[in-house]
């Protein structure tokens, strides 16, 4: 498993092939997301839970992590996504289950999703 983590690792985010003599406590904070991510995914897990993978990193780790992210669903590994960019998790889902305050006021398809009016009425955004 540690020579498929080295092989997938810097393969998924190039940036960590520079980074495997490193500890992982001494990469920042978009590279231990990285990381952490495709540690999540070598166990060949069915489904995988992503809390705020983007909170805090700069917009090209985003959409690094997102892609990566897109390629282990399309390979059949369930995602539950709990994400600030809503619009990036949107893009990856089939089904949303929208709270608000701790209610659920969307639960179905993200086809069946109004996202203005989510946006707007639950998200407090105007589109």
């Amino acid at each position: 498993m540690v020579d498929e983590a080295l092989d997938r690792a810097p393969s998924s985010f190039p940036v960590l092939g520079n980074r495997l003599k490193q500890t992982a406590g001494s990469l920042s904070g978009g590279e231990q997301q990285m990381l952490a991510v495709v540690r999540a995914y070598l166990t060949d897990p069915r489904l995988v839970l992503v809390d705020e993978a983007s909170m805090g990193l700069a917009p090209l780790v985003v959409d690094g992590l997102f892609e990566f992210l897109a390629s282990i669903a399309k390979a059949g590994t369930a995602l539950l996504i709990v994400e600030q960019h809503v619009s990036r998790a949107l893009e990856l889902a089939d089904a949303v289950c929208l709270l608000n305050h701790g209610s659920v006021v969307f639960n179905g398809t993200s086809a069946g999703l109004n996202s203005e009016e989510i946006f707007e009425r639950y998200l407090g955004v105007e589109v």
